[in-house]
């Protein structure tokens, strides 16, 4: 039996098999949920542990996240 795969499906599965990690622990998503985000264009990935500090304390991830602020909400 023949299996006829274009490059656009080739690309998809590649994508899928790729492992997310969280950008401040570098756990995987076979380890805890992770979330996707976008800033400026770019996608990142959080796990649910650092989501408060992606929240609350954006400046601890100014290293990792070029140009993220801390929110007005956060400072008050």
């Amino acid at each position: 039996m023949l299996f006829f795969v274009s490059l656009q499906q080739t690309k998809i599965l590649v994508l899928m098999s790729e492992t997310t990690k969280c950008i401040v622990c570098n756990k995987t998503e076979n380890d805890v949920p992770i979330i996707e985000f976008k800033f400026k264009g770019l996608k990142y990935h959080i796990c649910s542990q650092h989501i408060p500090v992606l929240i609350h304390k954006a400046q601890a991830l100014e290293t990792i996240i070029p140009g993220i602020k801390p929110s007005e909400e956060a400072n008050q």
